[in-house]
């Protein structure tokens, strides 16, 4: 039987886009961050064999193509995989937002609300709003504004 964690990260994986929820359930939630992190926002082809271009070892590979060929199959998502094995990969910066604030939810009970700000490097109202349903705002975009002028 599955443990309320489990559960819950079951059920938030379900929100998210299909091409999103292969790529996680292909790699786990670290792998698909840093994969996405390097990748993300472009149009790949994913090899046959050799993995080592994108970063991938040959398993995480196959299990990545064998996700994508079955969301593509149950979906007709063809936008985001070809037949010769492209695919258009989502951005990885906003996407981990909805799993982070699903920790922070998950972990309320057992850390104080400055531990949960520390551990996730946010700011104490940051954690109150995740945790009143809300979304964190981002700080480096913030400065990311200010500097660029757009603030």
């Amino acid at each position: 039987m599955p443990t309320p964690d489990e559960t819950a990260y079951h059920e938030l994986l379900k929100t998210l886009h299909p091409p999103l929820r292969a790529i996680i359930t292909a790699l786990g939630i670290a792998r698909a961050q840093e994969f996405l992190f390097n990748h993300g926002g472009t149009f790949v082809k994913l090899p046959r064999a050799d993995g080592s271009k994108l970063g991938l070892s040959n398993e995480e590979l196959l299990a990545l193509r064998y996700q994508l060929h079955d969301v593509r199959l149950a979906t007709g998502l063809s936008s985001h995989l070809s037949d010769d094995g492209c695919i258009s990969l989502p951005k990885a910066d906003k996407i981990f937002l909805k799993y982070r604030n699903f920790e922070i939810r998950a972990m309320r009970g057992q850390l104080t609300l400055n531990q949960l700000a520390v551990k996730f490097d946010l700011t104490s109202r940051q954690v109150q709003n995740v945790l009143k349903g809300g979304e964190a705002v981002d700080q480096s975009d913030l400065f990311k504004m200010i500097d660029s002028g757009g603030i």
